[in-house]
């Protein structure tokens, strides 16, 4: 088990991902970097860390839209680290979904990816969280013209977190942001100053 504090990112493999782990590695979290498909980025982005500080940083595959992605990501956690502070809900599919113009298959892939399995994740790995006394941030976007699914994503993360977070909060557990424990959206000046690492 890390005597540091964890982090599990998933989409932490470019972009976006990619700097939040990097900003939480150098804040002193141990990270453990999840991807879907781009390996070769994980990999990359988890030697660089490693050079740093040796055993810091680690990487797991798992499509978080199906249920066996989901709890295998949460025992890769369990199994590299033995323990979990920050979840940080990064990953998405990300394509466009004009309203008038969407298929039933899309609505399904994107909500079940971005939406469920977040929500899923975070059930499997409240045991860890609330040891730690843990938080979960939310990541995501909005405004893009033409990509109402990843919209209607992101509302439907803030309310899962708002809920998840209301219910936590009595088992110790921190979901900082609102008075409803809400989601966090990632700030890194607010992930390294106020409550991180």
């Amino acid at each position: 088990m890390s005597s540091r504090k964890t982090a599990l990112v998933t989409g932490a493999a470019a972009r976006i991902g990619a700097a939040i782990a990097m900003t939480l590695h150098e804040r002193g979290c141990d990270v453990l970097l999840h991807y879907n498909s781009n390996e070769e980025g994980a990999r990359d982005l988890a030697a660089r860390l490693n050079e740093i500080r040796a055993g810091s940083a680690a990487v797991a595959q798992a499509d978080l839209s199906q249920p066996a992605g989901v709890e295998s990501l949460a025992e890769a956690q369990r199994s590299v680290f033995g323990r979990l502070d920050i979840l940080v809900h990064n990953a998405s599919r990300f394509y466009p979904t004009a309203v008038g113009e969407t298929l039933a298959w899309q609505w399904e892939d994107l909500l079940d990816s971005n939406l469920r399995g977040p929500y899923f994740l975070t059930q499997a790995l409240l045991p860890e969280l609330k040891t730690a006394g843990g938080v979960v941030i939310v990541d995501w976007i909005v405004g893009i013209f033409r990509h109402f699914l990843v919209k209607i994503d992101g509302v439907g993360l803030e309310t899962n977190h708002g809920l998840v977070g209301a219910e936590i909060r009595h088992l110790g557990s921190r979901m900082p942001g609102g008075a409803r424990g809400q989601f966090v959206p990632f700030d890194h000046d607010a992930v390294g100053d106020a409550f991180l690492c």
